[in-house]
């Protein structure tokens, strides 16, 4: 079975993605396989399958994905096979790396900003970068803050 048309969209989409952020675009291929798949699970052969890939390449990128924990290994009674599945905890890591990575910029311009006391353009520069990644580490973080308040209440705004 190959993928439906609004799945290989989706799936191309997420692959463009995670190669835009520097990571494996086949991996983001079956993660987002896996997020619009009907079936709650898959296997390595399935998503091979529907993605019109080898078996190699969906054994790297599931390993890849189970090692950042961004899908989740299933096992189904009876079934000698393994199967993956989307795990809903990937959507908040992902969004935590991305602060991670706000906050290495901070902490950049940071260490940065003593080195260029004396010189009044690059520390200008840098108080500004410093200023603004210290301001967006710290919405970034409000952001998910309020997002696990409204989930922990059952609310979306």
């Amino acid at each position: 079975m190959t993928a439906t048309p609004e799945e290989q969209r989706f799936t191309e989409e997420a692959g463009n993605m995670f190669d835009q952020w520097s990571l494996p675009r086949m991996a983001g291929r079956v993660w987002g396989l896996l997020i619009v798949a009907e079936d709650p699970h898959l296997s390595a052969a399935d998503l091979a399958e529907r993605l019109g890939t080898s078996a190699a390449s969906i054994s790297s990128s599931t390993r890849y994905l189970l090692q950042n924990n961004l899908i989740e290994r299933v096992r189904v009674p009876g079934e000698r096979r393994e199967f993956f599945a989307f795990n809903p905890a990937s959507l908040r890591s992902i969004y935590l790396r991305r602060i991670a990575a706000v906050g290495d910029m901070h902490r950049m311009a940071e260490r940065a900003l003593t080195s260029f006391e004396d010189r009044p353009v690059p520390h200008e520069r840098l108080q500004e970068m410093h200023d603004f990644y210290e301001w967006l580490e710290l919405e970034l973080a409000a952001v998910l803050r309020r997002w696990d308040g409204q989930k922990g209440s059952g609310t979306k705004e």
